[in-house]
């Protein structure tokens, strides 16, 4: 499920819930309050009729024959105007009638006046008065039901007031039902209403959910979009977002994050010009420089020179010469880069790889008469094409040597450079050195020979003298049929 969807979804529950909760509540208390407001109603009406009643002259009416009495009419005529003159909008009194305890078991209560007309639901005098309530009905207390009372002719709100005789006794009570339907009616209005303002509630929420869920992931979207479009490679990808929130905040870093990226990308690239992309990557992921410090390791150092190129750029503008010599060079670097070797420095027309430093190789010979040959057929490849636009036609020298040497960074905190020092590199040097004097395009030695020994076409040159050293030094010529002259 998307964020925005899951965000939307959120904003409309806590929405529902809380207005829920609230509806709920309000409910309750308004039903609370109304059905208050009915029983004091009742219990006022109750009270009013109870006061004027004569308890002495309501109590000589004790069997139904005295209903045709004329105090019995009389205060049935009391109990009936009072019953219409509070049948309104706001309260609707349905039952009117006076209750008194049964001869002989004072516990029961029965009917005595009741101001309803003839018919089903009018009680007589001696009627046994059922009803169910939550309260016991105590005829000497002026009282209102709580909750509602139930009896043979329906549920109702009741209340009841005491009468009085002239001795000060309890009699019987005016008891006053007041229809349910009122209270139901005005619950029901209420609960309309509040469920026409939850709706409205959730209208809003719907709108307001969808521009904040739309505000918010809008946001995430940009950033989504331009962290996507960088872990394609896309450097050059800004975000740009105006709220001023933490999405802006991120949006920030983000930017900064790509700046760091692009900057170490060109401190890579720049790096990868003078040292190989191994110490390029470890120097950027350590984030420190390296120690001035060296380490007696095995590699093999393999040197190269354009023959002829310092006296053909005599006649040259530099400009020109620097231009050739980049032309050359760049196929060349890049097989010294494609077999793991490592540039250590330009000599001129020249220069100077190693390989198995500083990282291990374990076919270092290979790579590094491999790359001399890459080397050779590029040049070939170039001198073919400057023979025809330009009458040049270069040869170069390899020397490849494997041994021994101290490899590290060489100079002070300030300025260092990564090289190999020691007799395998002079060697190597020699072996350059010699390819003008033996006519050849490729030496190497014989440590490096005995490594590879197989695995190229090689042909024994003999033992050479070389400068620096008293013993001659066996060399081997490198041959490969796409090496022509």
């Amino acid at each position: 499920m998307k964020y925005k969807i899951k965000l939307f979804v959120i904003l409309m529950g806590l929405t529902l819930i809380t207005n829920g909760v609230l509806l709920a509540v309000f409910y309750h208390d308004a039903q609370k309050h109304l059905r208050e407001q009915m029983n004091s109603k009742a219990l006022s009406i109750a009270a009013a009729v109870a006061a004027n009643i004569n308890g002495d002259a309501l109590a000589s009416l004790n069997k139904r024959s005295d209903e045709a009495s004329p105090i019995y009419h009389k205060y049935e005529t009391l109990l009936r105007r009072v019953r219409d003159n509070n049948r309104r909008s706001d309260v609707f009194v349905k039952y009117i009638y006076t209750l008194m305890p049964k001869i002989g078991n004072p516990t029961q209560l029965v009917f005595g006046v009741d101001a309803n007309e003839a018919g089903l639901d009018k009680s007589h005098i001696g009627d046994l008065y059922k009803f169910k309530s939550k309260q016991p009905y105590l005829l000497n207390e002026a009282t209102a039901q709580a909750g509602f009372v139930q009896d043979k002719r329906g549920e109702w709100l009741a209340a009841h007031a005491p009468i009085y005789d002239k001795k000060g006794r309890v009699v019987a009570a005016v008891a006053v039902d007041i229809d349910d339907h009122i209270v139901k009616a005005r619950l029901n209005h209420l609960l309309k209403m509040g469920f026409l303002g939850l709706g409205l509630a959730l209208l809003l929420a719907v709108l307001l959910a969808y521009f904040l869920a739309k505000q918010v992931t809008k946001s995430l979207d940009t950033l989504t979009d331009a962290v996507g479009k960088i872990g394609k490679g896309d450097l050059e990808t800004k975000v740009y977002i105006k709220t001023k929130d933490e999405f802006a905040v991120l949006g920030e870093a983000v930017n900064a994050m790509v700046l760091g990226f692009r900057q170490r990308d060109n401190l890579k690239t720049s790096l990868a010009r003078y040292v190989s992309n191994q110490v390029a990557e470890k120097i950027i992921e350590t984030g420190k420089l390296p120690e001035v410090q060296g380490e007696r390791r095995k590699i093999t150092v393999l040197f190269c020179d354009v023959r002829n190129f310092t006296a053909f750029a005599e006649n040259l503008p530099p400009e020109e010469v620097v231009s050739l010599l980049n032309e050359a060079f760049e196929k060349m670097i890049d097989a010294v880069f494609e077999y793991e070797g490592m540039l250590d420095k330009f000599l001129g027309d020249g220069f100077m790889a190693i390989f198995g430093a500083p990282l291990d190789d374990a076919i270092q010979e290979e790579h590094a008469i491999n790359t001399a040959l890459a080397m050779q057929k590029s040049l070939i490849a170039l001198t073919e094409r400057w023979q025809v636009e330009r009458g040049i036609n270069f040869r170069m020298g390899i020397g490849i040597n494997t041994g021994v040497a101290i490899v590290g960074n060489i100079g002070s905190k300030q300025r260092m450079e990564y090289t190999a020092i020691g007799d395998t590199v002079n060697l190597a040097a020699r072996l350059e050195s010699a390819t003008k004097e033996l006519g050849t395009r490729i030496l190497v030695s014989e440590q490096t020979y005995k490594a590879v020994v197989g695995k190229f076409s090689c042909k024994s040159l003999g033992s050479i003298h070389v400068k620096g050293r008293v013993e001659p030094v066996m060399v081997y010529e490198v041959n490969d049929n796409d090496i022509s002259e």
